[in-house]
Order: structure tokens, then C-alpha cells, then sequence
């Protein structure tokens, strides 16, 4: 990006037939591009000389000669702007948009594959895994399989997955165990309802718990057979995730070749795997890669949290410590900012950390107020010029260097 020391410096601009560059303001969303103020500019051909801009490591940037047509507002067509993400490397980028909003948000997440987020081992068929997307692309599960390793044997039960998993989302696995008939090993994943005979009445009643409602946050059953084996583990079974032929491991819960007994604990000798939901930490951001040549050893504790049996609150969203930029829209209550749709012409920005400067910038990324302060104060009251109607962005920077963005609509 270019400094905006020299890009905002009018001496570094000059335009043929005597135009006046009388502004020059560096875009908050296209760090390379400058939008210039220019008087006494009629129809015709024009050379603006760009000299003395320079990029962030010092380097002049675009010392040369640009030749333009200016047209004016009865000779332009009526084409209309399509505000959006403009950024095709965005999460959100929209293909139609013409001009950038500034609601783009980055698409680099943190890891290169999927990996376990979520175990669950509970009562009776109650057994699902959670996978975690943590890249910037959409993966096809066809490419993955689940295999289960029982009580310490080294020969898989494996199962190839459907569906795919968006950026950032999770996706859940189940055992197919649904029929609401089936008992002892048929028995169906629990559905959230409690069915009972209320005391008073003596009549049938039934309540709703969605945190006990494993059945509707499934979003692959696989398994309905016990020979598929896959998704019937217990606890002292290790689980991986690997590719179709079990060649290539991305993941694995437990140890290959070894039987825990009950199943897997502690330093202190806590089980961990039995009758658990277990949580992947949200610092873990990428699976564990077997290596059968490297000895290693598995304690939940490390990379897991542990909650009680049956637990299913949390299923099929997943916190990861993923380092992405963070939107417009995530950080705009960080500073009080009001009123906010504002028709009074009066803005007042409260903040937790004195203020340095206030910036005002239109839909275009053009600078509309600046305002540089001393860090004495927290509250600024803004007199907000009569002529500005529509969107905008308040750029808020503070004595701890933290800049905010915050949208506010002028009515």
C-alpha cells in the first residue's frame, strides 16, 4: 500500500490546462487507490503527473504520465453502482458489486485439512464425530473416511463420508440408529423428548430439551449395521480420519494398537473417552498426523475438554482460534457511536481509551471529516456537515493504536 504521507500530499499531482488537484485522500478499503479533488476541469483530454508517491518501504510508486478523457454529468450514461464486496479473494466477495462497501471479509482461516472437533461417547447409540473446516475452501468428504480401531487391533472398520463441509462450519456423524421402535442395540440417538405421565392428571405429557437433542444435529448417519462397525466404538477403541484408501491420516483420536481398557485418562488416571462428550480445544487448529514410524503416546487432556455423558449443546458449531480478519460488522458495538441513524446533524462517538483522531468516509471510501485529537478526551460531539445523506464509515483510532470501524447512516 501506498504511505498516506505522500498520498495525500496535493504536491505530488499535477494535471494539464490549468486543473487545480486540491485533495488528495488514500481509500480505507483499496489501500492503493488515491481519490483526487480537482477544480477547473471542463470537457476534454487531460495528462495527470504523478511524482513522488511512495509504497510503505519507500519505494516511488507510478512516476509517470496518465492520459484521461473528462466528461461532464450531461455527457456521463446512467449507469447505476452495486455496492458489495468487491475483494475475490473474500469470504463474501459478490460478483455483481461495482463499488467495494467495505463489508469484505477475509477468507484465510487457519489450517490446510479437517480434523475431530467433537467426540461423543454416550449412553447407548448415542455416538457421534464432529469434523472442522478450518480452510478457506468448501471439501468434498467423499475424499475422507472414518475407521474405527477396536480394543487396540491395527486392521480398520473404515467408512467413506458424503456431503461437504463450507469454510469454517462443522459437520456431524452419526451412528444411523433412528427408528423410534428400536430397542437394546436398536435403540435410536435421543430426539430431545421426555415423554411422562404428569402426577396431577394422570395423563400423558411430553417436554422438549434441545440440549438433549442429539438427533436433529446430525447431518450424516452412517453405520445402521453393527458389521460397518465404523461408529460403534466405546471408549477404548482409537477413531481416525484418513483418506478413502487409509493411506494418508489427517486425524486421529486414541492410539492404533492399543487397548486402554475402559478407555483413555489422565496423568492423574481420570478416563476421559467413556460415557464423555469431548470438545477439541479451541487452540487446536489442525489434526493430529499419525506417523506409524514415530512412537507417541495419547492423553485427552492435552488437546480435549471434557463434559459430561450425553452432552450435545455445542454440536455442529465449533470454536477454533482461527487468526482471519475480523468484520465491519463483528467490531461495530466496540465503540458507542449515537445516534445511530442520525437526523440531528449532532454525532457523539463514546470510547473506553481517549480518542487520536476521527475519520468520516463516504460509500466510495472517500474521506467526508477528519479530526485529529490530543488523547485527553473519550466523548466527541461531531456537528455532522448538512449535505451528507446515506451510508458512511467512522474510522475511530485510539491511544492503544486499536482502530474501529463503525457504519453510520446519515437520514
Amino acid at each position: 500500500p501506498v504511505t498516506s504521507e505522500s498520498a495525500e500530499n496535493t504536491a505530488n499531482y499535477s494535471i494539464t490546462n490549468n486543473a487545480v488537484v486540491t485533495s488528495a485522500a488514500k481509500n480505507l478499503f483499496q489501500p492503493n487507490k488515491v481519490t483526487l479533488t480537482v477544480e477547473n476541469m471542463n470537457a476534454g483530454s487531460y495528462t495527470l503527473t504523478i511524482e513522488n508517491v511512495q509504497d510503505e518501504e519507500g519505494n516511488v510508486v507510478n512516476e509517470n504520465e496518465n492520459q484521461f478523457n473528462y466528461l461532464t454529468n450531461e455527457e456521463t450514461d446512467s449507469s447505476y453502482f452495486i455496492y458489495g464486496c468487491i475483494d475475490q479473494t473474500s469470504s463474501n466477495y459478490n460478483v455483481f458489486a461495482t463499488l467495494d462497501d467495505g463489508s469484505c471479509i477475509s477468507s484465510t482461516l487457519c489450517g490446510t485439512n479437517l480434523f475431530i472437533s467433537e467426540y461423543v461417547e454416550g449412553w447407548s447409540s448415542n455416538k457421534a464425530i464432529e469434523l472442522y473446516n478450518p480452510t478457506n475452501e468448501t471439501i468434498d468428504l467423499s475424499n475422507y473416511a472414518l475407521s474405527r480401531w477396536s480394543n487396540g487391533g491395527t486392521t480398520p472398520q473404515r467408512t467413506v463420508l458424503e456431503g461437504s463441509v463450507a469454510p469454517g462450519q462443522a459437520f456431524v456423524i452419526a451412528i444411523d440408529k433412528r427408528d423410534p421402535n428400536g430397542e437394546g442395540f436398536e435403540a435410536p440417538l435421543w430426539d430431545g423428548w421426555f415423554f411422562y405421565t404428569d402426577s396431577v392428571s394422570g395423563l400423558p405429557d411430553s417436554i422438549y430439551t434441545a440440549d438433549e437433542d442429539l438427533l436433529g444435529k446430525v447431518d450424516l448417519y452412517i453405520c445402521p449395521n453393527y458389521e460397518d462397525g465404523t461408529m460403534y466404538y466405546n471408549g477404548n477403541d482409537a477413531v481416525t480420519l484418513e483418506d478413502p484408501s487409509g493411506n494418508v491420516f489427517y486425524d486421529m483420536f486414541g492410539k492404533i494398537g492399543e487397548d486402554p481398557g475402559d478407555g483413555w485418562g489422565d496423568e492423574m488416571g481420570y478416563i476421559w473417552t467413556q460415557n464423555k462428550t469431548l470438545v477439541r480445544k479451541a487452540s487446536v487448529k489442525s489434526g493430529f498426523l499419525y506417523d506409524s514410524t514415530q512412537p507417541y503416546t495419547f492423553d485427552p487432556s492435552v488437546q480435549w475438554d471434557s463434559l459430561s455423558a450425553n452432552t450435545f449443546a455445542g454440536l455442529g458449531e465449533h470454536t477454533c482460534d482461527c487468526e482471519s480478519a475480523v468484520s465491519i460488522n463483528e467490531i461495530e458495538n466496540s465503540v458507542s457511536m449515537y445516534p445511530n441513524p442520525n437526523s440531528s446533524g449532532q454525532l457523539t462517538i463514546d470510547a473506553n481509551i481517549n480518542l487520536t483522531s476521527i475519520v468520516i468516509y463516504n460509500i466510495l471510501g472517500e474521506k467526508v471529516f477528519s479530526k485529529n485529537y490530543d488523547n485527553s478526551s473519550i466523548t466527541e460531539t461531531l456537528t455532522l456537515d448538512a449535505s451528507l445523506k446515506g451510508l458512511f464509515f467512522v474510522e475511530v483510532r485510539l491511544q492503544n493504536k486499536k482502530t474501529i470501524l463503525n457504519k453510520l447512516l446519515i437520514n
